[in-house]
């Protein structure tokens, strides 16, 4: 718990009787005189009283002055990211003390010149006062009537204390024989206060502004202050919001905060405002809600409350100087300890734990539209449904936009209640909700690896459902039918083993891009070829580049061949990438293929046919494979498709031997465009045409292949 105080001080003085009122306000500050700061290991609480007061010089019966009084949850200096801050339940008691001061003057022993209307006649200098007298028709006094006199009232320009030249009277003098007493001085008497029986403790600022009791049994600290004594100020229906004989009302008005109600006026909901409890017995005045912590007022607003005072007004101006004090404790706790205020009204504890009958009507109400935010009513729209969310829509708004009683809450819920239950059995919104749950899951489906038709299937049962599910009027029947549907379309979904192709490009598919050069359209197979390899792809193969002669060149004499293509570096490339890339795919969309070889001897070669690369399920491997004349010719694959650019590095290497000429434009034949390279391999990444860069492709059989 924590307590803290404020007072205002105000003085009011009457001088020279009844004619002359002036005064004087003081603000004196006793800040945060009562502090119980309640702190655990991570939570800390800064509650802090908050005034603002207008200081004068003077106070005059009808002015008001500012006086505000305010709390705050927080600082700008509160370390959010080290300590846990809670939020704060507050409450203020105000105290009053009045004292009025007799005062009595000492006047001169003589009298001294005033004129005609009334003011004396005081000079600056003996000379000023002579030159007076001779306006008088007289000489210079050489009975010393000119008298430096300094009185009470006598100040210079900056308010010291300064003698002037008055000159004594006597008889028949022009201006009176009498005159005016001049006043030497003042003396304050005991003073009366309104409430017999307290004192003014005004010396508490001084001696007691850092003083502490300690309980010898608890250790508990009290900071009460001397200014405890003063009077409570109880509320009811009187002036000030006072109790019935308050004596401070005679004197000052209080101006209170636009926020500020009776306990009676309260709704037992919480509410911005300070709520004067009317029937305590100790005059507390609490804060209607929880004040949440902030370290800016601008973005948490809540963290500061409204003002319970604003302005003090004088009405009656006290004959004698007086002193009026208000002082301010403020009790600041968390939710937990709100219970250790016994004196509390329970209708304040109620509202604090969100316990009063209106707060639990407004939560059962709340806690009926949050059952009704789990059903859809939008997107799958029935007769029943429509009705429900128009009340739903309607109570919303309501509860947004205006204040309840217990009585609406009640209706307003019932209301709900059972437009709820007629939803839920009505027979058409029950299909309908079946059909817009089987809808999103058949949404959340991804066909993109289905084949074409069994996807199509899919695609327009689907359809129907949207339909159905948009259509207020569909009937369970038909819903059920789509239902149905929908099931047969799901069984009977195929598996498409590639991904999406595009035209004949293949994107992403075993880590590469690849050209579709053959479809069966009978079979849903295909032969597709991989872009060109890159340097990245012979490393991942552990292939190293050199320039070692391919062992398939042909040389200068016809009688010279090489093993060909089982031994050759093509077949080393082709076993590399199925081991890398291929191995590990699902084995339903590689085929196994048969590589047979061609006659090296074959005059007709650019056109030959008679081994071409096969599938063979039977006894074939699952690898991927170079390109043979035979498979050009055979599957009628076109050559352009084998060349990624013009340039002389878009060559595509085949597997193929052939017939040497000493003709050097026959020896070296190479595809570009149309016709077949037979030179050697060489993986350098040096480009030209006797070095060409990276030409090898590997090609794969696939199935599941139906667009």
């Amino acid at each position: 718990m924590k307590n803290n105080k404020k007072r205002t001080g105000v003085l009011a003085g009457l001088l020279a009787g009844a004619l002359l009122i002036t005064g004087t306000l003081a603000w004196q500050d006793v800040s945060q005189h009562k502090t119980n700061k309640f702190t655990t290991t991570s939570v800390e609480h800064n509650v802090t009283l908050v005034e603002t007061f207008e200081e004068v010089s003077n106070w005059r019966k009808g002015e008001g002055k500012v006086n505000e009084i305010a709390v705050r949850n927080g600082q700008e200096t509160d370390d959010v990211t080290q300590y846990i801050y809670e939020d704060a339940y507050v409450r203020l008691q105000l105290k009053e003390f009045m004292e009025i001061m007799n005062k009595s003057y000492i006047y001169s022993e003589k009298r001294y010149m005033v004129d005609e209307k009334g003011n004396f006649n005081r000079f600056e200098t003996l000379e000023l006062a002579q030159e007076f007298m001779v306006t008088l028709g007289e000489d210079a006094p050489e009975d010393g009537r000119i008298e430096e006199v300094t009185g009470f009232f006598d100040k210079d320009e900056e308010g010291n204390a300064k003698g002037f030249f008055y000159i004594a009277t006597q008889q028949a003098d022009k201006n009176g024989q009498y005159g005016k007493f001049v006043v030497m001085s003042e003396v304050m008497g005991e003073g009366d206060v309104l409430v017999e029986g307290s004192v003014n403790q005004n010396h508490s600022s001084d001696d007691q502004h850092n003083s502490a009791i300690v309980d010898e049994e608890t250790g508990a600290i009290d900071y009460n202050v001397d200014e405890d004594q003063y009077t409570t100020h109880l509320w009811g229906a009187g002036d000030n919001m006072s109790a019935e004989g308050n004596p401070f009302t005679q004197y000052v008005k209080w101006t209170f905060g636009a926020d500020v109600i009776k306990m009676a006026d309260w709704n037992g909901q919480p509410t911005a405002k300070w709520i004067v409890d009317t029937d305590s017995t100790e005059g507390y005045v609490y804060w209607g809600e929880k004040l949440t912590h902030g370290t800016d007022t601008a973005i948490t607003p809540k963290s500061l409350t409204t003002n319970l005072l604003e302005k003090v007004t004088l009405l009656e101006q006290p004959y004698g100087a007086a002193e009026y004090y208000i002082h301010v404790n403020m009790d600041a706790v968390n939710l937990k300890d709100v219970a250790k205020w016994d004196d509390a009204p329970e209708k304040i504890k109620l509202a604090y734990a969100g316990k009063d009958e209106l707060s639990l009507a407004q939560k059962a109400m709340e806690a009926a539209l949050e059952q009704l935010e789990k059903y859809d009513l939008e997107s799958y729209p029935t007769q029943a449904g429509n009705e429900l969310n128009a009340l739903y829509q309607d109570a919303k708004e309501q509860l947004a936009g205006g204040t309840f009683t217990v009585e609406e809450y009640v209706a307003l819920q019932k209301q709900l209640t059972e437009a709820l239950e007629k939803y839920e059995n009505d027979p058409v919104s029950t299909a309908k909700r079946d059909l817009n749950q089987e809808l999103e899951n058949a949404k959340k489906m991804d066909v993109s690896d289905k084949t074409t038709a069994s996807a199509k299937a899919f695609n327009d049962a689907l359809a129907v459902m949207q339909t159905l599910n948009d259509d207020i009027n569909a009937s369970a029947e038909d819903m059920k039918t789509a239902q149905d549907a929908m099931a047969e379309a799901i069984a009977n979904l195929a598996i498409r083993y590639l991904p999406v192709v595009n035209g004949d490009r293949v994107e992403n598919y075993a880590g590469h891009n690849w050209t579709v050069i053959y479809r069966d359209e009978k079979t849903g197979s295909a032969m597709m070829i991989v872009d060109e390899l890159t340097s990245d792809d012979f490393k991942a193969m552990g292939i190293k580049a050199d320039a070692e002669p391919n062992k398939m060149k042909i040389t200068d004499t016809v009688t010279e061949i090489f093993p060909g293509y089982e031994k050759s570096k093509m077949k080393l490339v082709d076993d590399a990438f199925t081991k890398a890339f291929i191995e590990n795919l699902d084995e339903r969309a590689i085929l196994p293929v048969k590589i047979p070889v061609e006659n090296t001897e074959n005059a007709d070669w650019a056109t030959r046919k008679e081994a071409p690369t096969i599938i063979n399920k039977e006894s074939g491997r699952k690898q991927a494979f170079s390109l043979s004349i035979s498979d050009i010719n055979t599957y009628g694959i076109q050559v352009s498709k084998l060349v990624e650019n013009t340039s002389q590095t878009g060559f595509t290497r085949f597997r193929s031997n052939g017939i040497i000429g000493t003709n050097t434009e026959t020896k070296e034949k190479y595809v570009r465009g149309s016709s077949v390279d037979m030179s050697k391999i060489e993986l350098t990444g040096n480009a030209g045409i006797n070095n060409p860069t990276q030409t090898v492709r590997p090609v794969i059989w696939v199935a599941g292949f139906d667009n």
